[in-house]
């Protein structure tokens, strides 16, 4: 099958069933920048509206709020995104904004809706939590986006094609160490799942990139408060 180029301008994004959404937080319409630029990215699919070699351009959202009601996305935030051939230019407005878990991405563009169950989470939150903060280029900022396309839409933590396999790149797809760099965390998270994880939410609308985003670290420690301090609540009652 011949090779297709998506132009998507951004980071792949993901697709949404039909799942169940809690703490539902808003909207969020902001303006976006792309860190480290925008840079072609190779892989191969076995997807539901696509299968075959393909190219998309990939980069890291770099987005300042310029309105909306969520109220958990900070006013400057770093995304990622999860669907393929989604359109995503410097404006966008998501209408809705969910906790990652249990979330589903707006189905379109050519990869089919995702849904993230609490494995497919928790892979996302530790590719954030472990390995986020070595992107600084846009060798590491491919690699991060492939490592997220990978966990996305397969569930096999490799970038090596196997049976079954959803999402790979072939060997002659190495791109000067850009699979390497990503495989390489992948394969990390697989032999630590218990590492460190950054809480992540969803951006999601149709008709635009689907994007997950940390939840900024005072809500985090406000979250686990509260969660703590309802513990505290039953024990007394018991």
């Amino acid at each position: 099958m011949s090779s297709r180029t998506y132009l998507a301008a951004g980071a792949a994004v993901l697709m949404g069933l039909g799942g169940v959404h809690s703490a539902h937080a808003g909207d969020i319409s902001a303006n976006y920048v792309f860190g480290y630029g925008v840079h072609p990215v190779d892989f191969h699919a076995n997807l539901p509206f696509s299968s075959g070699q393909a190219q998309i351009l990939a980069t890291e959202f770099q987005g300042t709020r310029t309105g909306g009601t969520d109220t958990l996305v900070p006013n400057s935030f770093t995304a990622y995104c999860v669907e393929i051939n989604e359109p995503a230019n410097n404006s966008i407005t998501h209408n809705d904004v969910f906790p990652l878990l249990g979330s589903t991405t707006n189905g379109g563009g050519i990869s089919g809706p995702v849904f993230f169950d609490a494995v497919r989470t928790r892979n996302m939150q530790l590719l954030w939590g472990g390995f986020q903060s070595l992107v600084n280029d846009n060798l590491t900022m491919r690699a991060f986006q492939l490592a997220a396309w990978e966990i996305t839409f397969d569930d096999d933590l490799t970038l090596v094609q196997g049976g079954g396999s959803r999402f790979w790149v072939d060997p002659g797809q190495n791109q000067a160490g850009i699979t390497n760099v990503a495989e390489g965390w992948l394969q990390s998270i697989a032999a630590n799942p218990n590492g460190p994880q950054t809480s992540l939410l969803l951006l999601t609308s149709a008709g635009v990139q689907d994007m997950v985003t940390p939840v900024p670290e005072p809500a985090t420690l406000a979250a686990l408060g509260l969660g703590g301090l309802a513990l505290l609540r039953r024990r007394r009652k018991q």
